[in-house]
């Protein structure tokens, strides 16, 4: 009941107050929650700001109206004047009570002098300029208990805001109107500041805002100078009462971090308008509805007339009924008038990520002070939804229980995605942004949640340009609280949540990337979140509205409310949810579909078993996708002692509260180097999957997940023969054969179509030992949405086995000459000499012949040894109290106990030494091994790895050797799953091949580092020097290896990877296999899925080592000793 007596009273305070009322007692920030409900500073979330509106400006004429909506260039305007992009005055305070002994307390008059102040760059946050410290927290209130703020940022506190330590951030800007703007209104807008902003116009006070996300506008008409210079003065707080709702995952920042301009209009004019494209039952024709708000400002009545035109994306009028397209009338003074367009438009082309087609609407307004235009791209298409209690059915068929557009389900590929960057905080750069809208194309994403805040308007123009999906998020997180009591949320922020929606809903509802709302993130559930979908509250303004009466277009969602449909919830939102729970919900046909607004954590090394999500997501109907947390990870640079510049993270700024690494959750870099598990995510969100019916013979079962693509329209299908590592033929597919149907639109099954590819492998293609592939890559025929012609958009590997594959017959081997002195064991080849040490019961030297001089392949001493340790990543940490703590059981193996040592000469001439033998501190873990000794140069080992389990054993982390190369053999080469690393459980976004890097470069530096550099499916991996002599070793059948200038000891310390010591060697490590890396969320004990735990009771597997040289053929070389190893 305390929440709806506050909104009464609100309503009525809002209702009482004139717009132009512009005064403050400069107490509004501080969250006060003393005095009459709705005259409280918590209740006051704004002062003079103009009502929130879609992101427009007037034109001078159409034409620049045109390439203004097109290109999003505002400067086409001659009413645009852009105030940022430039240096501004400015001076930094720690706290409000130093602000008030400094010399500043009147920064804001016109005759102050700043000339002793600092400059800053606007858009910036100052704590990127030199001011201040960053805050990195995941649920802990930023402010609470750090730099002096000891005693706030519980929910007691609520609404207060910090007084110790809130830094204050004072800028002045001088600028000159055009005299040409006398007689129109000119209007001051800020497209972000974080948190709380004073705003005086030639030392007068004009306004006041704190939702740091969303366009603040002022009507400065009053207060500016027509041809002179004007001075705009801005004291902004870090933090504010708002800030309770701002306590997301993410670094905490401050400042005036997006575009400031002015722009003018006419005296009478279109304040605001709606677009929205409806469609009849079968989606072919529609109906354009426009809805423009016409507001006279002058003290007369005053005519105005509105016309509209659209044009297609080569700038051609699309023809229109034009009794309905203009309309004409009269607005007494100050009178606000809603005028409704519903104007047909047959056939238009549809807009979908698939084909993000836009047309231009042009507003063409006439009134008093002559005409002007507004401009804004239109992409035609309808979504329809259905919800089991609000009402607001949306959908014209009975299929309408899924989320679809046009008519057909929406599968979100999504990523949530942070405005970050560690140059710029959250002024990210138009070149960042279009960095990211590529990278999101090239990887399949089509879709993303502005995690967890409006974006900046240039995000939007590039969704709705390249096709990608937008679940628009309202600046509302209150984590801190949600394991607390939710009631004074209600109480005292409830003025500022209804503003937050409104003034997201009314920036953005024009776009149509736009598909979904979201109320805010893990807030948990107080009144006025349960509520405000579906029971009318004040407005801004102080109109009662209903929140989803107002946006019946599009659906809304809001993962805290989980089933509750009560709510006005269109979806059933889950986080973190695992497959299996995915698969429970798919299997009970729930009408409800349900969408993972956050889903496969990818901190740092992650995204295991991403498979398994997809599995779910491509067979189940109501299963809508997800959003994988997240897209990039945050920092703020630093820079050593040294000079070396690295990535922050939490603690890294001098805070007494943080969350360490927490904030590097993305699928890349801060600065956004792709991370190698994007790779996974490419493979599963290709809308075009293959399946295996009989690839030996062609067949191949292609699956069309795409809604309304004509695949065999759009791309071509490439295949090639592999052998090994050899391409032996490759061609293309008769495009008829792609003609395969779209999703269905009832069952949400994709299109299913065979084709037959001319697979032929003839007696000259065999080789001894040789594997071969089956490569399909779907390709673009010309290029689109920024990705070339050629493009590959979806790939598959299968595996051929041939009918007849004639191994051949052993060679002859040379003898080898054995000698022993003491506990050494000698035997040398013409090739190869190889020293074991009987005592160790290991390998203590190999050389090879380079054709001049014997040369170490091995470091002395470090041989081939027992392998059961690895580094944890961020998954294993889980806070300190993850599966680390069972990987770092296996850490201190201790010595290896020789039990015996047998050597004997076989009847083939081959020399064999048999060791059996166990680790005390591993609970005798039996590392049993046979070594062979070919006169071919090289030697095999069999490894026979018997653990014994406990519960502190619980599992192996590895079952492998690893060894030491001498350092100069920096060129790494493998035939195996590539080029990323990969992991048991994160391989399928890869393919068997030839790939070659660095031991430098096989070093991924993630944010914290970890366990990297792992490769699974290996046949060989070859070290060399730069003439190409080296190491090489060869599976028996397959392996996991790494190779790296640091031990896992080292990578397990978790630091800066510039912080890391390397080994001038190379630690290479040679593993049946590895844990897997996981990647359902980062706290869970056992991330890991069972499955991809190492617990059988034996490893048995097998290796080859010898050198190699540049006249090899190393792929060659290695299947002859694995043929040799075969035979024997």
């Amino acid at each position: 009941m305390k929440g709806k007596l506050f909104l009464a009273a609100l309503a009525a305070l809002l209702l009482t107050l004139p717009c132009n009322a512009v005064s403050w007692t400069g107490t509004e920030w501080n969250g006060d929650s003393s005095g009459a409900v709705g005259e409280r500073s918590c209740d006051i979330v704004s002062i003079g700001r103009e009502p929130a509106r879609t992101d427009s400006i007037p034109y001078g004429d159409f034409q620049s109206a045109v390439r203004a909506a097109q290109d999003y260039d505002k400067s086409q305007s001659p009413y645009y004047l852009l105030l940022s992009q430039t240096q501004w005055q400015f001076s930094y305070y720690d706290c409000p009570a130093d602000f008030d002994a400094g010399a500043d307390v009147e920064f804001y008059r016109e005759d102050f002098d700043d000339s002793d102040w600092d400059e800053i760059f606007v858009p910036s946050v100052w704590q990127t300029q030199g001011y201040d410290h960053p805050i990195y927290t995941n649920t802990t209130q930023k402010f609470a208990r750090n730099f002096g703020n000891e005693d706030i940022g519980y929910p007691r506190d609520l609404p207060k805001a910090p007084t110790v330590y809130n830094p204050i951030g004072l800028y002045r800007h001088r600028f000159r109107i055009p005299a040409d703007w006398a007689g129109r209104r000119v209007y001051l807008d800020f497209e972000g500041v974080d948190s709380a902003f004073y705003l005086w116009v030639n030392g007068v006070q004009v306004g006041y805002g704190e939702d740091s996300f969303t366009t603040d506008e002022f009507d400065i008409t009053d207060y500016v100078r027509m041809g002179e210079e004007n001075t705009i003065a801005v004291k902004v707080y870090r933090w504010c009462d708002g800030s309770w709702l701002e306590d997301q995952d993410f670094f905490d920042l401050s400042g005036i971090f997006r575009d400031v301009y002015c722009y003018a209009a006419p005296q009478t004019r279109v304040r605001d308008y709606s677009i929205v494209t409806d469609f009849d039952g079968a989606f072919v024709n529609s109906t354009l509805r426009v809805e423009a708000a016409v507001k006279n400002y002058t003290a007369d009545s005053q005519p105005w007339e509105i016309a509209l035109h659209l044009l297609d994306s080569e700038g051609k009028e699309v023809p229109l009924d034009q009794e309905l397209t203009v309309t004409a009338g009269t607005a007494a003074a100050g009178e606000e008038q809603v005028i409704s367009f519903a104007v047909p438009v047959s056939q238009p082309r549809k807009w979908s990520a698939e084909d993000p087609y836009l047309y231009t609407l042009v507003l063409e307004e006439h009134s008093g002070s002559g005409t002007v235009y507004e401009s804004a791209q239109v992409g035609f298409r309808k979504i329809t939804y259905k919800t089991t209690s609000s009402g607001w059915f949306e959908g014209s068929t009975d299929d309408a229980d899924l989320i679809r557009i046009n008519g057909q389900p929406i599968c979100f590929r999504g990523v949530d995605r942070h405005e970050t960057h560690p140059e710029y905080g959250y002024a990210i750069p138009k070149e960042v942004m279009e960095e990211d809208i590529r990278i999101m194309l090239e990887n399949n994403i089509n879709a993303v949640c502005t995690s967890h805040y409006p974006n900046s308007p240039y995000w939007y123009y590039l969704c709705d340009k390249y096709g990608i999906y937008v679940v628009d998020e309202a600046n509302m997180e209150c984590h801190s609280n949600m394991i607390y009591e939710n009631e004074r949320i209600t109480d005292y922020l409830s003025a500022s949540i209804i503003d937050r929606e409104y003034n997201m809903v009314r920036r953005d509802k024009n776009h149509p990337s736009v598909v979904m709302w979201s109320l805010g993130n893990e807030c948990k559930n107080p009144e006025i979140l349960r509520t405000i979908l579906v029971q009318s509250y004040p407005d801004p303004e102080g109109i009662m509205r209903v929140l989803h009466a107002e946006t019946a277009d599009r659906p809304w969602h809001y993962e805290q409310a989980k089933l509750m449909t009560e709510t006005g919830i269109d979806v059933y939102s889950g986080m973190y949810y695992r497959p299996e729970v995915l698969v429970e919900y798919g299997k009970s046909d729930a009408a409800l579909p349900m969408i993972e607004c956050e889903y496969e954590h990818a901190m740092g090394n992650s995204e295991g078993n991403f498979d398994e999500y997809w599995d779910a997501y491509d067979t189940y109907r109501n299963l809508q996708g997800g959003f994988i947390w997240d897209f990039v990870d945050q920092s703020i640079y630093l820079t050593a002692e040294d000079g070396t510049r690295y990535f922050g993270y939490g603690g890294d700024y001098g805070e007494n509260v943080h969350d360490d690494n927490f904030c590097a959750n993305g699928l890349l870099l801060p600065d956004r180097t792709v991370q190698p598990e994007m790779a996974e995510v490419r493979y599963h969100y290709q809308q075009i999957k293959f399946q295996d019916v009989d690839a030996a013979h062609g067949r191949v079962q292609l699956k069309n997940f795409c809604l309304f693509t004509d695949i065999a329209e759009k791309y071509e299908l490439h295949w090639s023969i592999q052998r090994d590592n050899a391409i032996l033929r490759e061609g293309m597919l008769d495009a008829a054969q792609l003609d395969i149907p779209c999703v269905d639109s009832l069952t949400n099954q994709p299109g299913v179509g065979e084709v037959q590819i001319p697979v032929t492998l003839t007696e000259s293609d065999l080789r001894p030992g040789s594997e071969y592939f089956l490569n399909l890559s779907l390709c673009l025929k010309e290029g689109e949405k920024g990705l070339p012609a050629g493009y590959r958009v979806a790939r598959e590997q299968f595996t051929i086995v041939p009918e007849v594959n004639q191994m051949a017959e052993e060679a002859a081997q040379p003898p080898v000459t054995i000698s022993q002195e003491g506990n050494i064991l000698r035997a040398e080849t013409e090739t190869l000499r190889v020293e074991f040490d009987e005592t160790l019961g290991r390998i203590t030297s190999l050389q090879g012949w380079d054709g001049t001089q014997w040369r170490d392949l091995l470091v002395s001493g470090e041989g081939p040894q027992g392998d059961f340790f690895r580094a944890s990543t961020d998954n294993d940490r889980a806070f300190g109290a993850g599966q680390n703590i069972y990987i770092g059981m296996w850490q201190e193996k201790g010595n290896y106990r020789v039990q015996s040592v047998e050597t004997g000469r076989q009847a083939d001439g081959t020399v064999t030494v048999t060791v059996r033998g166990s680790y005390p501190a591993l609970n005798n873990l039996a590392l049993n091994t046979v070594y062979t000794i070919f006169g071919g140069g090289y030697v095999g080992a069999e490894a026979e790895i018997v653990p014994n389990y406990n519960d502190d054993l619980a599992f192996l982390p590895v079952a492998g050797m690893t060894m030491q190369v001498p350092q100069g053999y920096e060129q790494l080469t493998w035939l195996g799953n590539g080029p990323e690393e990969t992991y048991i459980d994160r391989y399928r976004g890869t393919t068997v091949g030839k790939w070659q890097t660095t031991v430098t470069d096989n070093f991924f530096p993630y944010v914290q580092t970890s366990e990297t550099g792992n490769h699974v499916g290996v046949r060989y991996v070859a070290l060399t020097d730069e003439t190409g002599f080296g190491l090489m070793a060869a599976a028996t059948e397959t392996m996991e290896f790494s190779a790296l200038h640091y031990t896992a000891e080292e990578l397990n310390r978790g630091v800066h990877p510039y912080e890391l010591n390397a080994e001038a060697n190379v630690i290479l490590r040679l593993n049946a296999i590895q844990l897997g890396v996981g990647g359902d969320d980062g706290w869970t004990r056992l991330v890991t899925h069972e499955q991809y735990r190492p617990h059988a009771p034996v490893y048995r597997y097998g290796f080859i080592l010898g050198a190699v040289t540049s006249d090899n053929d190393a792929t060659a070389l290695a299947r002859s000793w694995q043929t040799s190893i075969a035979a024997k």
